[in-house]
């Protein structure tokens, strides 16, 4: 198979280092007047020394957004939220990546912000106790998430004395330990020149960046040059086996191995083992497991690796009587590929995969910078990139077989099972390009249905959007959760390919088609490299004419729906909302009840699917196909025809049902939960998709839930009650909600509460500030700005606009219509909605 074709990486980077030792990587992309400043530090929870186990580097990072010797309090985040922007950061076991996306003209501005930030934090009293006690309520909701418990225990297993053992964010009761004058000595000696790089990357003159940052970090000393000496971990001699409870329903087991830090040789073949083994849909174990012997509801292979070590593991969810089993399968799956290799296709494919993941990766800013800052870190240089690359498209059969024999041993696995609890009855102006891109456009085809053309000649990729009508906006009663079930099967098999020969030719040309339901929607996602468009026209044509949704399939997948919103249902957030929806929409679809959702998919036949399909899905009058890439419009007009030329289309007339009722007083629901965190949802009911309305609401939710925001400042800063708060406006195609929403521990929900009705009343009453309003404003253009590196996020908005019935060139007219967005309109549209009767109260709360 002729490979992808991609462009070297270290050719589009500009790299520099300085005298202190500093080093700078700029990335010229003028697709969008954005920019993204990213500045990557060496420091992790591995080099806490004597302090292991405190989280101080993931407790340093958010004692950096606290304020600063030039930016004091919180005029970082003001100063971003002002601009349009956002910033965060994330702290991991070897690095700590702090960034800001902004405006491309303020590129200067945000170097200043993170040098600061990197070199003069204050580290505030009244802040300093604050956040330490955000962070325990952030350790609260690892604790009640199953996956990171089920990470955090294969690590504890697979390494037994290197501090990579250990979780980033620390344990409850060293972080209460950690005092100021620690935190300051911490800083002083890890966040040096030396240890830390900045990649930036967007519409900026390099030579210009280079300049701003000379000049303000050359006063930065050299400092601590010293590094933390690891113990040797012992190799693993046998295998290691641990089982847990957690309160949850679904059964979860994982196996990991340890692998060697990078830069290593091995590391390429060693990804693309286990990717091999569990990467995608036709990797062995899916096909084998989840589709075959359906042993597995979910199975998937994950890799972590960097200069402190790694793991390569396979995570699975299954049913409880089917574990043993699908561990000893997986071993004989394991067995076969270290002994005998990979197929010449199955090599391929991973090949194939990697380049598709990487050009896609490439289309944004963030994903150049991240692809730079990974390899400086990992392989000490930008060219490590294209090396890893180049390594990993020539791999061979003998390169599998090697790291397979020499890794993946049964006898050197780490595996963790974690089953379900048992219950009590059992026991500055910076020089860019303007950017020029196509608008989208449209044409109704013979049929009746509408075609979206983007034109986008950047990268040889092309992207697919099909909407239809579905969900539970428009079934039926008896047929409820029918359309969330041939989401899940439509690609399980068709008249022309099975279910495997489907999986192996779409992962064998790096083909990502993904299908999904939403509550009045069927949505088919495909993106591919150019050369494979003819390949992927005649599969969906292929899907789309003639699915068989086949029983076995059916089941499968129905098994896996249910035992998801089972989880979701144990998990606080998923049951606050359920309580939110639930009562605010009662009566109305978008209302339906978890609990009830679950009976209907359970009820919904085989028989029902195809029925449902062509009757309700193949609607011509309201079917919306997207094409973009380096197309025609004849051309691509030419493959939409393809695509739906032997579907079998009605033009019946499909009728939403009415607007929800919406209660008339204020409602307040609560169900216990055995989990350490609460989570509190206080939500009223808001506009329509179609509304101008939802312009407004917009502003408020931006305004509610930057780090900026009063909320945020009053919730968590100043009174430290949240880990995380902030509002959403959530309108749907006929109905909407607002929804002030934070996580929070049992004792604190009063307190929460009061303060979330407090700023509802100040802004239902004063409105936002001209301050709050042209902050807001200018986060919602700027993520309008960035939205348009992806020509994948352009036509997907399009294509969902004309759909609604908003038009397909209401994305790309809405920063017009923001921008023209006056502060008392805005206020007036506030007000309306906050003082509205009908407000829902719903928490999730721990207890039994």
């Amino acid at each position: 198979m002729k490979k992808i074709q991609i462009p070297r990486i270290a050719g589009k980077v500009r790299p520099a280092q300085f005298e202190n030792g500093l080093r700078v990587f700029v990335i010229p992309k003028y697709e969008a007047p954005t920019v993204t400043v990213q500045a990557w530090v060496a420091t992790g929870s591995v080099h806490e020394g004597a302090h292991l186990g405190c989280g101080l580097s993931h407790f340093l990072e958010h004692m950096l957004f606290q304020g600063t010797r030039r930016f004091p309090g919180n005029a970082v985040s003001d100063t971003v939220t002002r601009l349009g922007g956002s910033l965060n950061a994330y702290t991991t076991r070897t690095h700590t990546v702090y960034y800001i996306n902004l405006p491309a003209s303020r590129c200067g501005k945000g170097i200043a912000m993170l040098d600061d930030m990197l070199r003069n934090p204050c580290f505030p009293e009244e802040k300093f106790r604050s956040e330490k006690d955000v962070i325990l309520r952030e350790c609260a909701m690892y604790q009640d998430s199953p996956e990171s418990m089920l990470y955090e225990k294969l690590v504890l297993e697979a390494y037994l004395v290197h501090p990579f053992r250990h979780p980033v964010i620390g344990y409850g009761e060293k972080i209460g330990t950690v005092t100021r004058d620690m935190m300051s000595a911490y800083h002083a000696a890890r966040y040096t020149p030396g240890r830390t790089f900045y990649v930036i990357a967007g519409a900026v003159d390099p030579d210009r960046v280079m300049e701003q940052l000379h000049k303000r970090t050359t006063s930065w000393k050299t400092g601590d040059l010293s590094e933390p000496a690891f113990p040797t971990e012992p190799d693993i001699m046998t295998k290691r086996e641990l089982t847990i409870r957690f309160n949850d329903p679904m059964t979860r087991t994982v196996c990991g191995w340890r692998i060697p830090p990078s830069p290593h040789p091995d590391l390429p073949a060693i990804e693309a083992f286990g990717d091999i083994l569990g990467g995608s849909a036709s990797s062995r174990l899916p096909r084998t497991l989840q589709n075959e012997k359906e042993l597995a509801l979910d199975i998937d292979s994950c890799l972590l690796s960097g200069p402190a070590g790694g793991i390569s593991g396979i995570f699975a969810n299954c049913l409880e009587g089917k574990r043993e089993r699908l561990t000893e399968e997986t071993f004989r799956i394991l067995a076969e590929l270290s002994e005998h290799g990979p197929t010449r296709q199955e090599l391929e494919r991973t090949i194939a995969q990697q380049t598709a993941d990487c050009l896609r990766a490439m289309r944004t800013e963030t994903g150049l910078a991240q692809i730079v800052g990974n390899a400086v870190l990992n392989g000490g240089s930008v060219d490590a990139a294209d090396e890893y690359l180049n390594t990993m498209r020539n791999l061979t059969r003998e390169d599998i077989v090697r790291v397979g024999e020499l890794y993946f041993h049964p006898g050197r696995a780490a595996l963790v099972h974690m089953l379900p609890r048992k219950n009590s009855a059992e026991g500055e102006k910076t020089k860019y390009r303007k950017p020029s891109l196509a608008r989208p456009t449209m044409k109704s085809l013979k049929g009746g249905q509408r075609l979206i053309h983007l034109h986008d000649a950047a990268l040889p990729l092309i992207d697919l959007f099909l909407m239809l009508p579905g969900g539970a906006c428009y079934e039926t009663q008896g047929i409820r959760g029918a359309t969330k079930l041939i989401a899940a099967t439509l690609c399980a098999g068709c008249a022309e390919y099975s279910e495997q020969e489907l999986d192996e030719i779409l992962d064998s040309h790096a083909i990502d088609l993904s299908v999904s339901a939403g509550t009045a929607s069927l949505r088919i996602a495909v993106n591919c490299p150019k050369e494979s468009l003819a390949l992927t026209v005649k599969l969906l044509r292929a899907v789309l004419s003639a699915p068989l949704f086949p029983e076995k399939a059916l089941e499968r997948e129905r098994t896996a729906i249910l035992e998801e919103l089972k989880v979701k249902q144990c998990s606080p957030d998923g049951l606050a909302e359920d309580l939110l929806t639930s009562t605010l929409f009662a009566g109305h679809p978008y209302g339906i009840p978890l609990a009830e959702t679950i009976r209907n998919i359970t009820a919904v036949k085989a028989s029902d699917l195809n029925g449902v399909y062509r009757t309700l899905c193949l609607n011509a009058g309201h079917a919306v196909l997207g094409i973009a890439g380096d197309l025609t419009e004849k051309e691509a007009e030419n493959a939409a025809l393809e695509i739906i030329g032997s579907c079998e289309w009605n033009r019946r007339s499909l009728a939403l049902p009415p607007p929800p009722e919406y209660p008339e007083k204020a409602v307040r629901t609560e169900r216990k939960l055995d989990k350490a965190q609460a989570v509190l949802f206080l939500g009223m009911p808001g506009p329509c998709a179609l509304s101008d309305e939802v312009h407004a609401l917009d502003i408020l939710a931006s305004a509610s839930s930057s780090m900026s925001s009063q909320l945020f400042q009053t919730v968590r800063n100043r009174n430290g009650l949240a880990y995380y708060t902030g509002c959403l406006n959530m309108p749907g195609i006929n109905a909407g909600c607002i929804a002030y929403y934070a996580g929070t521990n049992a004792e604190s929900v009063s307190s929460l509460e009061e303060l979330f009705l407090a700023e509802i009343r100040r802004v239902a009453t004063e409105g936002l500030t001209k301050q709050e309003f042209a902050d807001a404003k200018a986060q919602i253009l700027f993520r309008l700005d960035s939205a348009m590196q992806s020509p994948a996020r352009r036509l997907n908005a399009a294509v969902t606009g004309e759909f609604i019935g908003k038009g397909y060139l209401a994305e790309l007219l809405k920063r017009r219509v923001i921008e023209r967005l006056a502060q008392d309109q805005v206020n007036e549209t506030i007000r309306k909605y906050l003082s509205a009767p009908g407000r829902v109260t719903a928490l999730a709360i721990p207890g039994k």
